[in-house]
């Protein structure tokens, strides 16, 4: 525990590259570290990721009990026992679904509580679903200020008490803007790397192979898209736990030597350079990172009318509702263009979404909360 600062505790899954991770990394490495400090608790265990930048960036990784409700004596146990013995001002908790149980116990001993919501519905089968849901219900009592990306996140977790209440807080998913600005050599390079051609017309998709992303849809779309334009290729980048099912759809549709699947990387913004136009036909988002970026990389961008609509900032992105056939999404593929893609990085650094902006708000909040 650093003295004189303040002493923050994110509260995490796991270290890997989704959109709360993304967000809290992105929060470590624009804050001000003489003033805070930062130290990550997960639950699960994660190869690739955020973790060794974390460490790098000063923070301790403390790894506490997954969930999983057959536990809940030891998961409450050792919240206790850690708590009990490291001091932390704010417990920040970015995990919705244990919140009412961990929130409870920093409060016991005097921590000052923020519960996060990232997303706008629960992941999982129907029974973890359930389950989540029933957890998650009532956390809001336990936290000083509540936190969400979107008006969409903030309902599922605190229902309707979030409009005009003192405690609640819309934070942006903010980005370092200027990182992504586009750049003609990086995009040569690494479509080389990748080994396109000059003909070749990128599609790209950031995400996790998870439910929510709808990567089976995003190859039906593909399929018809290189029907019509043999030359295309399908880049998709990150991993999880539906990767294998669709690697098996991949070689099904006979896209084999068209699509390109990168795994987790950490150089998403030199692949988006790469790209020619973004697809992204989530189920459901909290916010959207991925056509955040893709606008500060200048690309345009066609994903679902379930995102939340705060994410479009500027005329790159066109919705679709995901009742519309793969047809009609090629129909609006083919209709994107732009001009200088470096216009759009400076369109999106003067909104609320650039990180500078964000953590400055962020700063603030902690530090309220933390000197009371």
């Amino acid at each position: 525990m650093d003295t004189g600062k303040i002493n923050i505790l994110m509260v995490l899954d796991n270290t890997g590259r989704g959109g709360s991770q993304s967000f809290v990394m992105n929060v470590c490495r624009s804050i001000d570290r003489s003033r805070f400090h930062i130290d990550i608790a997960v639950a699960r265990n994660f190869h690739g990721g955020y973790e060794d930048e974390f460490k790098k960036l000063g923070c301790r990784i403390i790894r506490l009990p997954h969930f999983n409700v057959a536990n809940y004596f030891r998961f409450v146990g050792e919240w206790n026992e850690f708590l009990s013995t490291n001091r932390y001002d704010i417990i920040h908790g970015n995990v919705s679904s244990t919140a009412k149980i961990y929130l409870k116990i920093a409060h016991k001993y005097g921590c000052r509580t923020i519960l996060h919501s990232h997303s706008a519905s629960y992941r999982g089968g129907w029974l973890e679903r359930f389950v989540k849901k029933i957890f998650t219900h009532g956390a809001y009592r336990h936290a000083d200020m509540w936190f969400a990306c979107s008006d969409e996140a903030a309902f599922r977790v605190f229902n309707n008490r979030f409009r005009n209440n003192p405690r609640y807080h819309l934070i942006p998913n903010a980005i370092d803007v200027e990182s992504y600005c586009f750049d003609t050599d990086c995009r040569e390079k690494m479509r080389k790397q990748l080994g396109f051609g000059d003909d070749n017309y990128v599609i790209g998709h950031v995400g996790s192979f998870s439910h929510p992303k709808n990567h089976t849809f995003l190859l039906d779309i593909f399929k018809e898209f290189h029907r019509r334009h043999p030359q295309s290729r399908l880049l998709i980048v990150g991993d999880g736990y539906l990767r294998g099912k669709i690697e098996t759809k991949i070689q099904q549709l006979g896209l084999y030597n068209d699509v390109t699947l990168t795994g987790n990387v950490g150089n998403v913004k030199e692949l988006l350079m790469a790209m020619d136009a973004m697809v992204f036909p989530s189920l459901f988002e909290g916010f959207g990172f991925a056509p955040l970026e893709a606008q500060a990389s200048g690309l345009p961008v066609a994903m679902s009318d379930t995102v939340p609509n705060t994410v479009i900032l500027s005329d790159l992105v066109r919705t679709m509702p995901l009742s519309e056939s793969p047809q009609a999404w090629c129909d609006v593929i083919e209709q994107s263009k732009y001009g200088d893609r470096q216009q759009y990085n400076r369109i999106i650094a003067e909104t609320d979404f650039n990180i500078n902006k964000m953590v400055h708000t962020l700063e603030n909040l902690y530090s309220t909360l933390g000197n009371k």
